[in-house]
């Protein structure tokens, strides 16, 4: 699962709704919906993942999963330019 697919999964679990929860994290709403369309890149600190997610109720589990999926995307992102 990308990060942006499991971050959709959180904020709709949450009974949230796009625009309403990218104003509550004071985000522009057509970047937060690129992020969840994995069109723009997760965030690449774990702080700037619990500033995405500070408004959900989200287990240290969950959290840990979206950071790690966040890591894994630019970990390929570097080792692809090596290829």
């Amino acid at each position: 699962m990308k990060f942006g697919e499991f971050l959709k999964e959180l904020r709709e679990r949450n009974g949230v709704g796009l625009r309403d929860y990218a104003r509550e994290i004071n985000m522009n709403s057509g970047n937060y919906c690129k992020i969840e369309a994995s069109v723009l890149p997760p965030p690449n600190s774990r702080g700037k993942v619990l500033d995405l997610v500070r408004k959900l109720v989200l287990s240290r589990h969950e959290i840990n999963d979206l950071v790690d999926l966040a890591q894994d995307y630019h970990v390929e992102k570097i080792v692809g330019r090596f290829k």
